[in-house]
């Protein structure tokens, strides 16, 4: 459900309201933390820093909802952190408010990026949900070579 803040500041003809999106980069080892905006950003007591990127809604009818990621590549740290990973860095991505960044207006979680090519100057990539809906439950199958103890 949509803030009143969020609903009054997408009516209005003139906001001082800026829409921020975070980035949470989580791999192996560390999590790097980006905001598209020109200074640092800290909500809910963590610190984003300010580094340039774009994202797209990608609309698919018949698929998980994709998000078409293209971010600066201009201290490298980023395609280290990406190279360096054993399975695919899980990004969270929230959208709040310049006047409350506390309140966080939508969240989506458990992306991985897909189709990653980088050059000197942009990462570019899709960001996909993992499809928690596809998986196996129980993730294991039962056989006898695997447990001999139910099996007689």
């Amino acid at each position: 459900m949509a803030s009143t803040n969020l609903i009054n500041s997408v009516n209005a003809s003139v906001t001082n309201n800026a829409f921020f999106f975070l980035i949470s980069i989580v791999g192996d080892s560390h999590t790097f933390n980006v905001v598209n905006n020109i200074e640092d950003v800290v909500s809910n007591g963590v610190t984003y820093t300010a580094y340039p990127f774009n994202i797209t809604m990608m609309n698919q009818n018949d698929s998980a909802p994709k998000i078409s990621l293209s971010i600066d590549n201009i201290d490298r740290h980023l395609t280290e952190m990406i190279r360096e990973q054993l399975e695919a860095p899980i990004f969270t991505l929230q959208m709040v408010l310049s006047n409350d960044l506390d309140y966080v207006e939508k969240t989506i979680d458990f992306l991985e990026l897909t189709d990653v090519t980088y050059n000197a100057f942009t990462i570019t990539g899709t960001l996909v949900s993992s499809d928690i809906l596809s998986r196996n439950f129980p993730s294991e199958k039962y056989t006898p070579a695997a447990y001999p103890g139910l099996f007689y």
